[in-house]
């Protein structure tokens, strides 16, 4: 069975909610505001056949299948294989990225009758619970985005073709075209821009070439397609990467607290429920929070419910536009359409 750091991270987040269930909640520079709000009652894990639910009953785990008690487990023992799993985390080196870690199959079989812990597909939550919340005193259910520090910094935006924006150019001639996509200098995006620029071109944005992907931007704002292909562009143009600097330099705000709340919305819709190639209703799946499994195996929480600023600071200090293969994406190879001259750029956001 092998996963990837974000993948173990997961499991990693899950043994440590059923070792210790008092939620830490953090504000947006990750010092503790609480630990009080929230008490972890139930975990829900999914399988293609079945539901699981990890219910803490004093110092055990029970684990109901069907509202069957299948197996008990102690809390020593879900600390042993945390420790276990936390070490093989941060010290395996794969080419890949992908590991298995023998070593807690038993538990993960126990846990789920499976081989394997990974979120629904089809869901931007990674962790479905059910909390005590303290101040309500009441049970709610609480779904989680999960984001560990271990390893490479997770996307929140993850590129494909359906993120591509297309530009159309201005002021070239046909045959300029095999001379923009000649160049393929170390910084060949920003060199053939700039060659753009020097042949006489202007660029403009065209569309957003995924339909499902426009709309859902015009869920989040009518004008976010203009916004993300105008700040897309400017990125690769000065190589600036930072998104709130690129939101309040554009001239598509009339002003900066404008600008800071369209890069919440944009940043909040990918982080709790957009899906590129999957129409959004305006919801979030993501109710709860972000859990953030720390380099040192801690389990921090930004909680949503009670202090959604905090969420959104941290987002906005902590996200960038990231540039992903322009191989891959053909990102600025001119190509000709119904006598017009077209290239794509591709967006990706990712942590910093």
């Amino acid at each position: 069975m092998g996963l990837n750091r974000g993948e173990w991270s997961e499991f990693l987040a899950v043994l440590n909610l059923l070792e210790n269930p008092n939620i830490k909640i953090v504000d947006s520079n990750l010092n503790m505001i609480s630990e009080e709000i929230f008490i972890l009652k139930n975990i829900r894990l999914y399988t293609p056949l079945n539901v699981y639910t990890l219910s803490r009953n004093d110092n055990k785990i029970e684990v109901f299948s069907n509202d069957i008690l299948k197996y008990s487990i102690t809390i020593k023992e879900i600390s042993y294989h945390k420790e276990c799993l936390l070490q093989k985390i941060k010290h395996n080196i794969s080419r890949n990225g992908v590991f298995n870690i023998p070593e807690v199959h038993d538990l993960i079989f126990k846990l789920n009758e499976s081989n394997v812990i990974k979120s629904k597909s089809n869901s931007k939550s990674d962790l479905d619970t059910d909390m005590k919340d303290n101040i309500k005193n009441q049970l709610v259910n609480l779904k989680y985005s999960i984001k560990s520090q271990i390893g490479s910094p997770a996307t929140i935006l993850n590129a494909s073709n359906k993120t591509n924006i297309k530009y159309k150019i201005s002021g070239i001639r046909h045959e300029d075209i095999n001379v923009v996509n000649s160049i393929n200098t170390q910084h060949k995006l920003i060199d053939r821009l700039n060659k753009i620029k020097e042949l006489g071109g202007t660029i403009s944005f065209e569309s957003i070439v995924d339909n499902i992907f426009e709309q859902n931007l015009k869920m989040i704002d009518t004008s976010m397609p203009n916004i993300v292909a105008d700040v897309c562009l400017r990125a690769y143009t000065s190589k600036n990467k930072n998104l709130m600097e690129l939101f309040n330099t554009s001239n598509l705000f009339e002003n900066q607290i404008i600008a800071k709340k369209k890069l919440t919305d944009l940043l909040k819709g990918f982080s709790f429920d957009i899906k590129p190639g999957t129409i959004w209703n305006g919801d979030y799946d993501v109710n709860g929070g972000i859990m953030i499994v720390t380099r040192d195996g801690k389990l921090l929480v930004l909680d949503l419910i009670y202090h959604e600023n905090e969420v959104e600071d941290y987002l906005i200090n902590n996200t960038k536009l990231d540039s992903p293969s322009s191989t891959r994406y053909k990102m600025l190879e001119l190509f000709e359409e119904n006598n017009n001259i077209y290239f794509t750029l591709n967006l990706q956001i990712r942590y910093k």
